[in-house]
């Protein structure tokens, strides 16, 4: 690879494709690529940035691994340019991957870890990236954690109105949800902070997940 790094960059880009759980993904990215970022990381940029917006997770879970070698080298804007792409994803598999990475790459940057985190604090940031958020930045000084925290709780809340297809909901089983009824009126349907203790966390059509859950 060392000597022929067009030739092993095409190989993986081949291969890419039959990904198919989060191991191979991995390995591949950290054995395959990663000695590549550590030498020539301008030559992994734009196939990362290709291989993130990829319709299959997998590839983009590749896409965000591939950047990992940023955790020995300088990063760039170009590098938090492609991370905001899936700052947002949906996908748990895929948010698992930028919340480690950036954790990774704060060993060498964290100074520039910091500042994109705070940046997209500022952006009212979706359920998913509030989680990327919280767990992406384990590896920066606590003080800073905290700092970035206590802006991430007062981000604005965002509210909007919505018609449900009835106010009564009948719960198949007296004792369904946590309070032993079989009839509720639940007009909420939860919000972006996905508290631990907020009752809607039972309820399986909540379209907010909890906070800690990826």
């Amino acid at each position: 690879a060392p000597k022929n790094l067009k030739i092993c960059l095409d190989f993986v880009s081949s291969v890419l494709s039959d990904l198919d759980n989060w191991a191979v993904c991995d390995n591949l990215a950290m054995f395959g690529v990663e000695p590549i970022v550590y030498s020539n990381p301008e030559l992994v940029l734009p196939l990362s940035e290709k291989w993130i917006k990829n319709e299959n997770k997998w590839v983009r879970r590749f896409g965000v691994v591939s950047l990992r070698g940023y955790k020995r080298v300088q990063t760039t804007d170009k590098v938090f340019e492609i991370l905001d792409t899936v700052m947002e994803d949906e996908d748990k598999d895929v948010k698992k991957a930028v919340s480690w990475i950036l954790r990774e790459i704060t060993k060498k940057n964290p100074e520039d870890v910091a500042e994109f985190l705070a940046r997209w604090v500022k952006a009212n940031p979706s359920k998913d990236a509030r989680w990327i958020i919280k767990d992406g930045m384990k590896k920066l000084p606590k003080k800073i954690q905290e700092e970035v925290l206590k802006k991430l709780m007062s981000s604005k809340l965002v509210i909007k109105s919505y018609q449900p297809k009835s106010i009564l909901n009948v719960q198949k089983h007296i004792d369904g949800g946590w309070f032993w009824v079989k009839y509720s009126a639940f007009p909420y349907l939860g919000c972006q902070y996905g508290c631990e203790y907020c009752y809607w966390r039972d309820e399986k059509y909540n379209p907010h997940k909890p906070s800690r859950d990826p």
